[in-house]
């Protein structure tokens, strides 16, 4: 009854109580909860916290009026004048013991700037994160600019969020914060193109008042720009990519090993390779060491872009800092070498491979047929399908494709149409290159 009286009564303090109680602790809220309803706990026990809207909800608890006349008053008087309402009531009807409203006790401590994870820009960043994956990049990106400009203020967690355009058309720092990675749509890293001299990627960045944030609070932001990274990579937005990273070297923060990667594999898979060499030479710069991904997806920037010369000049450099090539590493070289139309220096990686200790994937197999069906060697090409098989691999969709564009370069239809027919044999779908070389 007395349960019902409160909701009735009085829903708002209770609710807000509750809802205060459950933010100290949800064990205790429920606990506190069930007790409360059931008389167990005495709302005497409730004034140690000090928040206004529990002690309000305990009091509102215990000093409901039973009688009909003041239970009408006590709904007609406005919500200030209840709690005096109820205390009369409680006063009149209980002869043992009167309750009044405890006092209003201080509110509680604001949290301590940097002794904790800096939580307010943590969760925009998340919230960023969200929206790129709803498919609004650039909007996602200026999100992510303003949340890490509030690090750059003196008190990073009392910084209030400024307005974005939705249309993302202002990023959240300015021209020059952070260094200069990138300028302009075509990756230039602001050196020379055959990358003899250091490009300008951001050593003259001044010290930000916040980078006295601790690698415990730092990594959880960098975690989240990594994801951000990632997202606008695959998806193109590299010049996005480019101003968030600004915004977090303006913000001091400091990137990781897989910061660094990430942004070089995405402007490899774009064939950005000055890109990627101005995030490779910012890396090298800040004292992150690069590992065997980072070369390989270094190496992969100049091999989509055929430039033998450099991707072989990367692996060289590789081993001389003791960086083991892995067999990724290969299948990146005689990617170059495909790419180039360079016959005798891929059958001399393959030699290295071999000589490295490493067996052929499916990807070396595949790469080499690509290799034959540019050349427009048929019968080299059935041979590696036939050295696949040997080494007990089974060929995929790709490889057949590229068995029948090179019979289809050498004009050999019937041996394409039969390489069609295996593939429906195996269950494998045609994609829209094999069906756009038959056709062509």
């Amino acid at each position: 009854t007395r349960v019902l009286l409160l909701v009735l009564l009085s829903p708002s303090a209770c609710v807000s109580g509750l809802r205060f109680c459950k933010a100290v602790s949800p064990a205790r809220s429920s606990h506190m909860h069930m007790s409360l309803s059931q008389g167990l706990l005495h709302p005497d026990a409730l004034p140690r916290y000090s928040h206004p809207s529990a002690q309000r909800a305990a009091a509102t608890l215990s000093l409901v009026p039973e009688t009909a006349p003041r239970r009408r008053a006590y709904r007609s008087s406005q919500p200030q004048q209840r709690a005096s309402v109820a205390c009369t009531a409680s006063v009149s009807t209980s002869p043992t013991k009167s309750r009044r409203m405890p006092p209003r006790g201080p509110s509680p401590p604001t949290a301590p700037h940097h002794g904790s994870w800096p939580v307010p820009v943590l969760e925009r960043l998340k919230r960023a994160r969200r929206i790129a994956r709803g498919g609004n990049l650039t909007y996602a990106a200026a999100c992510a600019c303003d949340a890490l400009r509030a690090l750059d203020c003196a008190n990073p967690l009392d910084a209030a969020p400024q307005d974005t355009d939705r249309s993302g058309k202002r990023f959240g720092c300015t021209e020059g914060s952070g260094g200069d990675v990138g300028s302009g749509d075509d990756g230039d890293s602001g050196g020379d193109k055959d990358g003899d001299k250091d490009g300008d990627s951001g050593a003259g960045a001044p010290t930000p008042p916040c980078s006295r944030l601790s690698a415990s609070q730092q990594l959880p932001l960098v975690l989240e720009c990594n994801h951000l990274f990632r997202v606008l990579g695959d998806a193109g937005q590299l010049s996005a990519a480019q101003t968030l990273f600004k915004c977090m070297l303006a913000a001091g923060l400091e990137p990781t090993q897989v910061t660094y990667g990430t942004l070089i594999a995405r402007a490899g898979q774009w064939r950005q390779p000055r890109l990627a060499v101005a995030f490779y030479r910012e890396m090298q710069r800040r004292g992150v060491e690069p590992d065997a991904q980072t070369y390989n997806s270094l190496i992969n920037a100049f091999a989509k872009s055929a430039d033998v010369n450099k991707a072989f000049a990367l692996a060289a450099a590789m081993r001389a800092r003791g960086v083991q090539p892995t067999l990724v590493t290969f299948n990146t070289l005689l990617d170059a070498c495909a790419h180039a139309r360079n016959h005798t220096l891929a059958h001399a990686t393959l030699r290295r491979l071999a000589a490295a200790g490493f067996q052929p994937s499916e990807r070396t197999f595949s790469i080499m047929i690509h290799l034959c069906a540019r050349l427009v060697k048929v019968e080299e090409a059935f041979e590696w399908l036939h050295k696949l098989e040997s080494a007990k691999l089974k060929p995929n969709a790709v490889i057949y494709s590229a068995l029948i564009n090179a019979c289809g370069r050498a004009g050999q239809l019937e041996r394409g149409f039969a390489i069609l027919a295996e593939m429906e044999r195996r269950r494998l779908s045609p994609n829209v290159v094999t069906f756009t070389t038959l056709i062509d």
